[in-house]
């Protein structure tokens, strides 16, 4: 075959490569797009809420400038950027992707692996375990990451976008507890209810949020509203010789209303249920999955047929070129 024959072939193989590097990178693109648009939509959900913003602005009036904030993960970047509060963490871990609603799909997974950003594994782990440990054994994690004061959140919404007792089955196992072993959803209940077991009150989470029922001994609450409460930690002169905790008789309790916490269903009844992780998928922080039509994420179609249309562009340009300068056939 002589050099000329061999010209036009690879020049067209290598017209082919071009337009599929550039389709790739189209995809790539568009998947960015909507990683970025997902990646807002806790943000935009605290904005469009009047108590979460009173929340986060009234963490900047009741804390002093360098005060380190710790929560659940989802919340961290709400404290960092309506709040101007560091939080111990503002991302998941690689490790626990499965917690994350948008993980559960295939497309949304790949996006967080490609773009994510992501905190230790040992730090997410160890904010778990603070939260399920009695209150003077976190208060040694909590020290670990010199964190001075605990947000926890418990607004009762179709999306329990600020409600960590929707988060507490998927904390309890990446802390290694079972969920079930301290609280329970009453099935029975027509509304949501949550059954509170004997074991509870050693948790610390629980307590912060039925602080009325478990009064708290290690932090002083400085700030409630409807959608979450802020404690300062109040560390022990020496913690390698804490007090063992004490001791509450604290009933097994139905709790409707977490703003009144002493309104029980006096009808509530035991139940063996376990609690089913699944139904809380589609509530975790900046991947949070909403049902709404002017907050859900592209839909896989959307992003396949938006990559398609770039990529068929990319092609009738490509097949444009004058043949003068490159020869197909």
């Amino acid at each position: 075959m002589s050099p000329t024959e061999k010209t036009p072939r690879s020049r067209k193989s290598l017209l082919v490569a071009l337009l599929v590097a550039i389709l790739i990178l189209s995809v790539l693109v568009s998947l960015k797009f909507d990683f970025d648009n997902r990646d807002r939509l806790f943000q935009n959900v605290v904005r469009d809420s009047p108590s979460g913003m009173e929340t986060f602005g009234k963490l900047a009036e009741v804390t002093s400038p360098d005060a380190v904030i710790l929560s659940w993960w989802d919340y961290g970047r709400a404290i960092q950027d309506f709040g101007d509060r560091r939080p111990v963490v503002a991302y998941p871990s690689k490790d626990i992707l499965q917690s994350v609603g948008a993980s559960q799909n295939p497309i949304y997974a790949l996006e967080m692996q490609l773009f994510g950003t992501f905190e230790p594994s040992d730090r997410i782990h160890d904010v778990a375990t603070s939260f399920l440990l009695p209150e003077n054994q976190s208060l040694v994690i909590m020290r670990k990451y010199e964190a001075t004061h605990v947000m926890v959140f418990h607004e009762e919404g179709e999306y329990g976008a600020f409600n960590d007792l929707e988060k507490f089955p998927w904390i309890a196992r990446i802390a290694g507890y079972n969920a079930s072993d301290y609280m329970r959803v009453n099935s029975a209940s027509p509304a949501q209810a949550y059954e509170l077991t004997p074991k509870a009150e050693q948790v610390t989470m629980l307590r912060l949020l039925f602080d009325g029922i478990f009064h708290p001994q290690h932090f002083t609450k400085i700030y409630e509203n409807r959608v979450a409460k802020i404690y300062r930690i109040e560390y022990p002169t020496s913690q390698s010789t804490g007090s063992p905790e004490p001791s509450f008789e604290a009933p097994i309790s139905c709790l409707r209303d977490l703003d009144s916490h002493d309104r029980t269903d006096a009808n509530c009844r035991t139940t063996e249920d376990t609690l089913d992780s699944s139904r809380f998928l589609g509530t975790e922080g900046p991947y949070l999955v909403l049902g709404s039509s002017q907050t859900r994420p592209r839909a896989v179609s959307d992003i396949v047929r938006y990559s398609f249309f770039a990529g068929l562009f990319v092609a009738r340009i490509g097949f444009e070129i004058p043949r003068s300068n490159l020869t197909l056939l």
